[in-house]
């Protein structure tokens, strides 16, 4: 046996990321001794790694196991165990014994670790190693929140002072391995920070080799000479794939920083190598696989907040969770009612628990024991929020059945106007959540599920009342949530809710079109596959959560077998009639997307040009939606805010670099300018270039800086404005232009025209839904086929878009400077366009018409 061994930590539906781990650590040190610890039940279904030896949750040596147990998650319990089980294995003697994370794989020998424990105590990796400069996500203070040192990696070397940080160590998880960001708690990593300071001999590695994550790439280059990967010209030791998927564009789910094809060619390898690895050591087969203590022994689901009542109450403490007669007498505790609320309905210790661990339901139900009582328990009951069982949420009914039917209705009246729009007061809380968005980690914040405050009477039962001896709780199996049945009054919005992004904006477009329509609505924010910045604010009466039977579905078709996926996904497509909201920019839908066509019913459309590609690939219904176009402005905003002259005539163009650069064309704009306007130096004109995500792109945003430096009266603005700030910069500009290859629809375009702007653009695609030649300036083109050898994926080679005239658009430019009123003229007639059919009176009427006809279907 080996003097030095590597244990890891699973639980069974992520075994093959420690098939993935073990396997990497065999082929680069496989005289090295491999354990893994496993937080959950051992079961005959499942392959451990050949050759390691596994240590069950039970057999580990801890005082009061099952209520050890039962009051961490999942993700902590996977924490909390690491100290008692590396301090078994320093009892076995064994000389070294390092952890790693079961999402790590192993690039080179552990030679290297094994040397630094020669000298040392213990070896940590430190999350960061320089700045973080950007406006993206995880930065500096959410780093700082969740720890300085990153414990999907630690070291120790067998001695008195590993066992003295060992013992601390264990007493600290005992009974405080929690996600507390208000105590300045998350799990395991914010212990470790003392670390250096109270033990001898600590080494912090900051060799760019080790423990390469989506934390610190943004100070990391890849590279590769024949076969070996290097980072910063060490050679890569070891890679955290943390919040990785196979399907996701994005290397994490816990940040919005980068792409997988972010840092080149290497860092896509990289993860190719991962997505093989993980595929053939069972992703498909174990992901699903239920974790063990996610119920009691009787078979009840157990609540979160439940875990912390058991954590905080020592008596709760002891009993014993492998009992049924102790998990009964815990049921028989938290169903016990403890306070009287309004309207004499009493409220249990379960319930007053739960509201007293969401700072977000507090603030919706602000007065529980008098006025808001009601309103809370109808909410527990019907969101699918809590996921309380029958055996919890029976004695929540049979409180509310205690309520005077009649007084109920007088206070529903009451709280309803005629289209049964709550009253500001008792919406549930816009910004619940985003008022404490700078005290959460990002990897956390991904985590919390908002809430939904609305009162079930507002829909009706039928005459029924919902609280009487006949109404019945029951659970979307689809869902695992206790759930009543989805409501079909309604329509759900799903998205990318807060991109600031095109798809994310016509989704906040569409939910503004409902506002105006007083059709019930909630929304789903999903943001797996957009790394956008996540800052678009959404009306201040947004209700959260998979509520209605109808689904609007703002994810493009590449993603959605992704978001099928997702947990937001399953709750939103099951016992649901599903619209895809797609944009597609080319005249050829993909036979690639006929997967994301089978998980939809129907689709909407923005533009007749996207309705014509897809209906070539379905029978399903394609609908035509437009865009709703509503903009506010910054009056105290002026040019000089934005760098521009007074008086000069301003040209202006933006795109984001992740939507596919090549289609966008910006650089051709660029070059039409100069076509037009190089020559005369003198003219007082001005071209403003606003591009986000550049820093996806080094190759175009360098291309970009060495053409505008042909004329310093281009201007170019990077990263992201507020969307108020944008629709005010629009505002002041002279002219937009638009020389792309494609457009889905070209929001921007009539955003512009909104204003009463004068655009240039291609007169090809999904403009041309608003666009022609008496309100707009239209470019000539040529329809070419994208090159063979071409990039620009998601779009099939050899397929067509437009070659916009260079030198036409240049002569449209200069129409705009020697003939305004012309130029002014077309403007208007452009605004009069945007205003008369894509206001959101318009767009709001076009979806309660399909809504109703999709009812009466």
């Amino acid at each position: 046996m080996s003097n030095n061994c590597i244990f890891t930590i699973v639980s069974n539906n992520y075994m093959h990321y420690a098939h993935t781990l073990f396997n990497s650590i065999a082929e680069h040190s496989p005289d090295t001794t491999l354990v893994l610890g496993l937080c959950d039940k051992k079961l005959d279904s499942v392959d451990y790694p050949q050759g390691a030896e596994v240590i069950e949750l039970e057999q580990l040596q801890i005082e009061k196991l099952s209520g050890f147990i039962y009051q961490y998650s999942i993700l902590e319990l996977n924490t909390a165990i690491k100290p008692f089980i590396m301090d078994m294995l320093l009892d076995r003697g064994f000389e070294n014994v390092a952890y790693f994370d079961p999402d790590i794989r192993l690039f080179d020998s552990l030679d290297r670790l094994w040397y630094e424990l020669n000298d040392h105590n213990v070896v940590l990796t430190p999350h960061l190693t320089d700045l973080l400069d950007d406006d993206k996500l995880p930065g500096e203070l959410g780093i700082l929140q969740a720890g300085s040192y990153n414990l999907g990696f630690i070291g120790l070397s067998n001695g008195k002072e590993a066992k003295k940080l060992l013992k601390w160590w264990k007493s600290k998880l005992y009974k405080e391995c929690v996600v507390d960001l208000e105590r300045g708690l998350f799990v395991d990593q914010k212990w470790m920070d003392l670390v250096p300071s109270l033990f001898d001999k600590v080494k912090i590695i900051k060799d760019d080799s080790w423990n390469v994550a989506y934390w610190n790439l943004n100070h990391r280059d890849i590279t590769k000479s024949s076969d070996t990967y290097f980072v910063n010209g060490n050679k890569l030791f070891f890679f955290h794939y943390s919040g990785y998927s196979i399907k996701a564009k994005t290397l994490s789910k816990h940040q919005n920083r980068f792409m997988k094809t972010s840092k080149g060619r290497e860092l896509v390898e990289l993860c190719e190598i991962y997505n093989k690895d993980l595929t053939i050591n069972g992703i498909d087969r174990y992901a699903t696989i239920p974790y063990y203590y996610n119920d009691f022994c009787d078979g009840v689901k157990v609540p979160d907040c439940v875990r912390r009542v058991i954590k905080d109450n020592n008596t709760l403490f002891d009993l014993d969770y492998f009992s049924i007669i102790d998990v009964r007498k815990l049921h028989g505790y938290l169903n016990k009612n403890i306070r009287e609320g309004g309207n004499g309905v009493p409220l249990n210790r379960l319930s007053i628990a739960y509201w007293e661990s969401r700072k977000d339901l507090q603030a919706a139900f602000p007065d529980l024991y008098n006025t808001d009582t009601v309103r809370y328990l109808d909410w527990l009951v019907n969101s699918p929020e809590p996921s309380f069982g029958e055996e919890y949420l029976a004695p929540i009914v049979n409180n509310l059945s205690s309520l005077n039917v009649g007084e109920v209705k007088n206070e529903t009246q009451r709280r309803f106007n005629k289209k049964n729009v709550l009253e500001p007061a008792t919406k549930f809380l816009a910004r619940r959540i985003w008022q404490y968005k700078d005290k959460i980690p990002y990897s956390i914040k991904k985590r919390i599920k908002p809430g939904y405050g609305k009162l079930v009477f507002s829909h009706g039962y039928g005459g029924r009342h919902p609280y009487s001896e006949t109404a019945k709780v029951t659970t979307n199996e689809a869902t695992n949530d206790s759930n009543v049945a989805k409501d079909k009054a309604g329509i759900t919005i799903a998205g990318y809710l807060h991109a600031e992004s095109g798809i994310g904006e016509a989704t906040r477009c569409n939910i503004n079109a409902l506002n105006v329509s007083m059709l019930p609505y909630s929304v789903v924010d999903y943001r797996v596959g957009n790394i956008s910045r996540m800052q678009g604010l959404l009306p201040a009466n947004a209700d959260f959560g998979a509520r209605y039977a109808t689904n609007l579905i703002h994810v493009n078709a590449d993603q959605m077998d992704v978001f099928a996926e997702s947990d937001e996904g399953k709750a939103c497509l099951s016992d649901a009639y599903n619209i895809g909201f797609w944009y597609w920019e080319l005249p050829d839908f993909p036979d690639k997307f006929n997967k994301a066509i089978d998980l939809v019913d129907e689709i909407w459309v923005s533009s007749d040009f996207n309705k014509k590609s897809i209906s070539k690939k379905t029978d399903k219904p394609v609908v035509i939606v437009h865009p709703s176009i509503d903009l506010k402005l910054l009056p105290r905003l002026d040019r000089e805010h934005f760098g521009l002259k007074a008086d000069a005539t301003v040209f202006f163009t933006m795109a984001d670099a992740l939507s596919h650069s090549d289609r966008k064309n910006p650089q051709a704009t660029v070059e039409a300018f100069l076509e037009a306007f190089g020559s005369t130096p003198e003219a007082n004109v001005q071209l403003l270039l606003k591009l986000s995500n550049l820093e996806h792109n080094p190759d175009f945003r360098s291309y970009l800086r060495d053409i505008i430096k042909k004329d310093d009266r281009i201007k170019l603005l990077e990263g992201y404005l507020d969307r108020d700030e944008l629709s005010t910069l629009t505002s002041l500009v002279d002219c937009y232009v638009s020389l792309h290859r494609a457009e889905g629809f070209g929001l921007p375009l009539a955003e512009a025209m909104f204003f009463g702007k004068p655009v240039i653009a291609t007169g090809w695609s999904g403009n041309t839904e608003f666009m022609n030649s008496d309100n707009s300036y239209l470019v000539r083109y040529n329809l070419i086929q994208i090159a063979q050898t071409s990039d620009h994926s998601p779009y099939g080679v050899n397929s067509q878009w437009a070659e916009p005239d260079v030198r036409h658009a240049a002569q449209c430019m200069k129409n705009i400077i020697d003939q305004p009123t012309q130029a002014k003229q077309v403007g208007l007639l452009g605004m009069k366009t945007i205003r008369d059919n894509f206001s959101p009176e318009c767009t709001s009427t076009q979806i309660k018409k399909r809504f109703e006809a999709i009812n009466v279907d």
